[in-house]
């Protein structure tokens, strides 16, 4: 098979020096693979410089999560915390409980009819 026959269909395409010398800016002394190598790079530093910017931001989404992980535990255990001492105020404040207490550490009683005294005063004239 000849080589017109296997680039049946093909476009041509012209590598000679003079076509990408007429691409290169005159004087830069750079040829268009040359140009092409160095946008390749900038490319490729590009991609490792937005690499390590996602890996950073992960480490410091991981970070806040665990942050906010801690703080959820945190206020759980506030709120069992204020449960258990509204629990312990209804307790402590029951009448029941508060005249016990001063009965049985205070030794106090309710008055006697003979020990009361009333005050009644006498109605002011205008």
């Amino acid at each position: 098979m000849s080589e017109s026959a296997a680039n049946v269909g093909r476009p041509s395409v012209n590598l000679s020096a003079h076509s990408s010398a007429s691409l290169a800016s005159p004087g830069s002394g750079l040829d268009v693979s040359d140009a092409w190598n160095i946008a390749a790079l900038a490319l490729a530093g590009l991609c490792c410089c937005s690499a390590i910017a996602v890996v950073y931001t992960k480490h410091l989404s991981r970070a806040v999560w665990a942050d906010i992980s801690v703080s959820r535990a945190a206020i759980d255990e506030l709120s069992v915390d204020w449960s258990r001492l509204q629990i312990e105020q209804s307790t402590f404040s029951d009448h029941g409980r508060v005249e016990r207490a001063a009965r049985d550490r205070l030794g106090m009683t309710y008055p006697s009819l003979e020990t009361t005294r009333f005050i009644v005063s006498e109605p002011s004239r205008p």
